[in-house]
């Protein structure tokens, strides 16, 4: 998919989608002189995004309207800048850090921090929990696909149980790479990055920000990466 450029974004953002009906064809001149006065190159960048099929332009070549194309880079780009904002909640090195601190009412941050930790992987993640919740498998639907994601819980009962097995096999409907398995002999909480970044997180992922809680970075982790792997290897498909 091509990328819409600032400018381009922001004629489409005034020129199309302040109105209730975007998609709606629209006078080239009208909107040339609308924008005119706020961006000297309106004209040329109306005619870029015709070439590239954001707009669709009439026989007549006297008015515009948005293309599904269109209207696709449109919410990429408004997406992204959604993220950037979202990105500044959880603080930008706060991923970065040793040990973060969690404290009570913070369940968003907690989150936030987590979907980051996660989002690093760019070949293999290993997430431990003996009480995995069904929002741990919405965070993982963010993933790219050709990533191994490997989740080991506990037999344990409890009563997300259910929520959980089934937020995961809506999940692995979508992304083949994602499996989850249960062991009696899982205990603790890690989440482990491409084989070697290693995090302790103090509670279960689902109940971070009920009470206060850390996430450290742990040094020197291939020993317990070794040890869960065989846990994993002997635990009972879900």
């Amino acid at each position: 998919m091509s990328e819409l450029t600032p400018d381009e974004h922001w004629i489409l953002k005034f020129g199309f989608y302040e109105y209730a009906d975007p998609f709606k064809a629209r006078g080239k001149g009208a909107i040339r002189s609308k924008l005119m006065r706020a961006c000297r190159d309106a004209g040329p960048i109306l005619e870029a995004l015709v070439r590239k099929n954001v707009l669709s332009e009439s026989p007549s070549r006297t008015e515009v309207r948005l293309t599904d194309y269109g209207h696709q880079l449109y919410s990429h780009f408004e997406r992204q800048q959604e993220d950037w904002y979202e990105q500044e909640i959880a603080g930008v090195d706060d991923a970065e850090k040793d040990e973060i601190l969690i404290r009570k009412g913070e369940t968003f941050r907690a989150y936030w921090l987590i979907r980051k930790i996660c989002l690093s992987a760019r070949e293999n993640l290993l997430i431990v929990d003996n009480y995995v919740g069904p929002d741990l498998f919405k965070l993982l639907s963010e993933m790219a696909e050709p990533i191994e994601i490997k989740v080991l819980g506990s037999d344990k009962s409890y009563r997300e149980k259910n929520a959980a097995e089934l937020a995961y096999a809506k999940l692995k409907e979508q992304n083949a790479g994602v499996q989850m398995r249960r062991s009696d002999d899982v205990h603790g909480r890690y989440i482990f990055i491409d084989w070697q970044v290693c995090y302790e997180v103090a509670h279960s992922i689902k109940d971070l920000g009920t009470k206060e809680a850390t996430i450290k970075r742990m040094r020197g982790s291939q020993e317990l990466y070794a040890t869960l792997e065989k846990h994993w290897r002997v635990a009972k498909e879900v």
